[in-house]
């Protein structure tokens, strides 16, 4: 709501997640929102609930994860299979907005059917999947030969509920970009508002 191109609507119901952040990357809305899903669907499976506040209570004693920089910022691949291509998606969006750099995301398999070639010895790429899925197995043995480095973020990393490792993959991620953020020394909440011409250009947009 708020936007010119936008009419008035009256919602049948309202989701609540979190309040507003004071971050320029939404990142806890995010979180909330899955959150809120997970509760919806243990309304109907009490197990999955439980299985839910096991996760958060191992990642409460993990949490800070040990993140390994990629050695190419400028170069960056991210690929997942089946829900972890989502997880692809959005850390390569929060890489992008907190630290600025051009980052490419694909699911596994279309990555493997085309975009295998665009890899080099200056590439970073970095894997979201399953320890079972094997063609993880095919793109990490491509990589090698090619010289391109290969960060193998599998679900079997976190020792946690196989329904929720997922999620451990998306925070990992999280803690990546607010990693290269501090290191590149980019400022996540301004969207480069702060820089000349970007500050100007943001004048344009309408959103």
């Amino acid at each position: 709501m708020g936007s010119p191109h936008t009419t008035d609507v009256i919602a049948d119901f309202r989701i609540e997640t979190c309040p507003q952040e004071n971050c320029g990357a939404f990142t806890i809305s995010l979180t909330s929102a899955i959150t809120r899903i997970i509760q919806w669907i243990g309304m109907y499976n009490p197990m999955f609930i439980e299985k839910f506040k096991e996760t958060a209570s191992l990642l409460e004693k993990e949490l800070p994860f040990r993140v390994h920089l990629p050695r190419s910022f400028g170069r960056l691949v991210i690929v997942g299979d089946l829900i972890r291509e989502v997880v692809a998606h959005e850390i390569a969006l929060k890489i992008s907005e907190t630290s600025y750099l051009p980052v490419r995301s694909f699911g596994l398999e279309e990555f493997l059917h085309g975009p295998r070639v665009t890899l080099d010895d200056k590439s970073s790429l970095i894997i979201f999947s399953s320890i079972q899925e094997p063609r993880r197995e095919v793109l990490i043995k491509y990589a090698n030969i090619i010289g391109s480095e290969v960060l193998d973020i599998h679900d079997d990393l976190f020792d946690l509920p196989k329904e929720f490792r997922w999620f451990a993959q998306l925070l990992w991620g999280q803690q990546l970009a607010s990693e290269l953020s501090k290191v590149l020394k980019t400022n996540p909440d301004t969207a480069r508002a702060d820089q000349h011409p970007y500050s100007e250009a943001k004048k344009a947009l309408i959103l």
